[in-house]
């Protein structure tokens, strides 16, 4: 490609982009004509109207299509119909019409898409987006969705009870049923296995859901690294739960376990600590809490 037709692409671009609403309509459509959709930017398709009369949409790449009619209908504007004949001449894949429909489900009917007929992975894709325009067109019985699917469907549609029974919600991680319990509580304990848990998942969910702390599995921290049974036994005031920690190891808490414990439960574990272990961050964080714990500082 030499210079002087370089220029001319970059002249009729600017004209085109930056100047359209100053042109002569005939000019535009001229431009419209000949210029190379491939550079000329979605946003000024979607966010000029005098541009988007004169488009020849056929002359547009299949994705950026969809991306111009998403544009388009984020700032309100339905170029559907304008676009149409243009978008029948491909086709196009559920994952690439996802953001589409996230906004539009119902244009799916606009596309050759046999519901009935898509594979687990793409059922999966469209019941993420949570509408309930798909809930009576997608029959969840014949897809076995894994543990990754079948949450990203649950997180869809709000955690609703009646999506998590038809998902594969046996195949979920611990962190996964975490995640639900601390949005409906103990709602669904009679479906969901809490012993997938870990001792993080549990921290995790009872920072959200303190009252689901009566389901706890102890016995499981008593177990695990001390550290998680020191986060519990801080999150607490009653029940009492240090015996988490004196009935363990102590010698293995670490200097930043300690400081935690002082912080949290000076009446209990002051007593305990071996002072040398802490470092001067260690004192800084704890004297910034209790000053008046300066005369261990050197004991």
């Amino acid at each position: 490609m030499n210079v002087i037709t370089i220029s001319a692409e970059a002249f009729l671009l600017d004209m085109f982009c930056k100047h359209s609403e100053h042109l002569p309509h005939s000019v535009l459509k001229h431009i419209a004509k000949v210029i190379d959709y491939g550079i000329v930017p979605e946003r000024t398709i979607a966010e000029k109207e005098e541009i988007r009369n004169v488009v020849h949409w056929d002359k547009i790449e299949k994705m950026k299509l969809i991306r111009i009619l998403i544009r388009c209908l984020d700032l309100d504007v339905d170029i559907l119909d304008k676009i149409k004949p243009s978008l029948d001449k491909f086709d196009y894949k559920i994952k690439e019409m996802v953001h589409l429909l996230g906004r539009r489900p119902h244009y799916i009917q606009h596309f050759p898409i046999d519901l009935n007929k898509i594979t687990t992975s793409e059922a999966a894709l469209v019941l993420a987006l949570g509408h309930d325009f798909f809930l009576d067109k997608i029959d969840f019985s014949k897809y076995n969705f894994n543990f990754k699917e079948s949450m990203e469907i649950i997180q869809g549609y709000d955690y609703k009870r009646e999506i998590i029974e038809q998902v594969n919600y046996k195949s979920l991680k611990g962190y996964q049923v975490s995640e639900i319990l601390s949005k409906v509580g103990d709602r669904d304990l009679d479906i969901l296995d809490i012993s997938t848990l870990t001792n993080i998942d549990w921290i995790n969910l009872l920072s959200e859901k303190p009252g689901m702390l009566k389901h706890c599995d102890y016995d499981k921290f008593m177990r695990g690294d001390i550290f998680y049974s020191i986060r519990l036994c801080c999150m607490f005031e009653t029940p009492d739960l240090s015996y988490l920690v004196t009935d363990r190891d102590m010698n293995s808490i670490s200097p930043f376990g300690w400081e935690k414990l002082i912080i949290e439960k000076p009446e209990i574990f002051l007593a305990h600590c071996d002072f040398n272990k802490l470092d001067e961050n260690n004192w800084g964080s704890i004297l910034s809490a209790h000053p008046e714990f300066f005369i261990h500082k050197n004991s």
